[in-house]
């Protein structure tokens, strides 16, 4: 993984999945904006899914990842970490970016974003 540096020059070395696990458990746990059973109701997923999210051991769904960014009233661009410009893509990760562009509806949405 190479260094990336934040807008206060600080080093910062996280993939997507730490950035979305460290998003996912601050929305959850720290700002307690939502349960993680109210979560995976919303989102139509098993409490144990989110469990993994949070814990990095899996990634949501391209599929889902729309209805998580509505539910914690976030941008596509705030959920990968894109705003803040603090990601470093692996190969993996590339590949999980490229299955959401070739979904049409995702696609559409990231357009009008």
């Amino acid at each position: 993984m190479q260094v990336v540096y934040n807008r206060e020059n600080e080093v910062i070395r996280m993939s997507v999945r730490e950035h979305v696990k460290e998003l996912l458990n601050k929305k959850i746990k720290q700002d307690k904006i939502i349960s993680q059973v109210e979560l995976a109701r919303a989102i139509g997923v098993m409490p144990a899914t989110i469990t993994k999210w949070l814990s990095g051991i899996s990634m949501p769904d391209p599929d889902n990842i729309p209805s998580v960014c509505k539910v914690l009233n976030i941008s596509l661009y705030e959920f990968f970490g894109i705003e803040n410009n603090c990601v470093v893509l692996s190969d993996e990760e590339k590949m999980f970016l490229d299955k959401i562009k070739n979904n049409p509806a995702l696609r559409e949405i990231v357009n009008k974003l």
